[in-house]
């Protein structure tokens, strides 16, 4: 009996003081246990959150109207309405498909973008289209060392065009971009917000008396640059990831091979504070570097050495270099 009159209290109480906070009533069930033979739960451990909560007030939206996202009335309202439509048309919500992806859209619906800012901005692609051997070359003024330069698409598939580094017997060849009086040194070598991407394969299979280099260096020789970032393949060795500064340089084995049939895409993305970068192939990502991050000016540069009488060179698809945070 005194059991019963207890349970009878506590719900009493627990709904007096739900119902003086604009609560409704909150049923409650207890049970005595097995074992202990203790009423649970006990009053220490139940809580009912009674803070900046009110249900009873709480109201739905006015109509059921659907494909509709309801919003509150007014900044401290308390009561929803029939909010915005989902769909496609003016002032409507636009919701991602079944495959995670946007709804077709008329791209002069998408307006306020500014996708490109040459004040903040710089974005370089070469595609290597058409044009002759002749230096400069292209509209981006490449150069070469030495060598032989070789232009056109090669007949392959979905390649708009190529450039073909090619060396002469027994000496290296390098493609480089410069200004217009061929000095080196575009771009610093720690700037922020830099990304690099090339697309390049061997002209011919790797062979043990050939280097491979692409990417930003600071000098067009037939070896190593004094500084730079770049991607360099050795012999019959896979590829590398590169930093270097001043003749001092941290490497990563990437491990992918060279190829004579495949073109993989080669990037690298430097932090907005140029200390940290990032080497992928093929989009996945291979190394991040965050020593012998060069400080001298480097510019784009493709090399090819070999050291024996053989022919030897790289096949460049395109070209594509961009640069944000600027301020000019």
């Amino acid at each position: 009996m005194k059991k019963i009159l207890l349970i009878i209290f506590l719900f009493c109480s627990v709904n007096v003081f739900a119902q003086g906070e604009n609560f409704p009533i909150v049923p409650l069930l207890w049970k005595v246990n097995s074992v202990t033979g203790v009423l649970e739960p006990t009053i220490s451990t139940w809580k009912v959150p009674l803070t900046n909560l009110n249900l009873t007030r709480i109201k739905k939206a006015t109509s059921s109207t659907a494909n509709l996202i309801p919003k509150w009335i007014g900044t401290t309202g308390d009561s929803l309405i029939d909010g915005y439509t989902v769909g496609t048309a003016a002032n409507n919500l636009v919701q991602l498909d079944a495959s995670a992806k946007l709804p077709i859209l008329d791209g002069s619906q998408l307006t306020n973008l500014l996708s490109f800012n040459p004040i903040t901005t710089v974005e370089i692609m070469e595609d290597f289209v058409g044009g002759t051997t002749a230096e400069p070359y292209n509209l981006f003024r490449w150069r070469k060392t030495s060598g032989e330069l070789i232009v056109g698409n090669l007949s392959i598939a979905n390649k708009f065009g190529i450039i073909n580094l090619r060396t002469s017997a027994s000496i290296g060849s390098g493609l480089y971009m410069s200004d217009a009086t061929g000095s080196a040194g575009l771009i610093s070598g720690n700037t922020g917000n830099m990304t690099y991407i090339s697309s390049i394969r061997n002209s011919v299979a790797a062979n043990a008396e050939a280097t491979l280099r692409a990417g930003l260096m600071s000098n067009f020789s037939t070896g190593d640059p004094t500084d730079g970032i770049f991607f360099r393949a050795s012999g019959i060795g896979n590829w590398y990831a590169v930093t270097r500064a001043a003749t001092v340089e941290t490497t990563t084995d990437a491990g992918i091979a060279q190829s004579a049939t495949t073109f993989r895409t080669f990037k690298f993305v430097t932090n907005s504070a140029g200390t940290s970068v990032e080497f992928y192939i093929d989009g996945v990502l291979k190394a991040t570097h965050t020593t012998n991050i060069p400080t001298a000016d480097i510019e784009p540069e493709y090399q090819a050495n070999t050291t024996t009488a053989t022919y030897y060179g790289v096949a460049v698809d395109y070209f594509y270099l961009k640069i944000t945070g600027l301020t000019r």
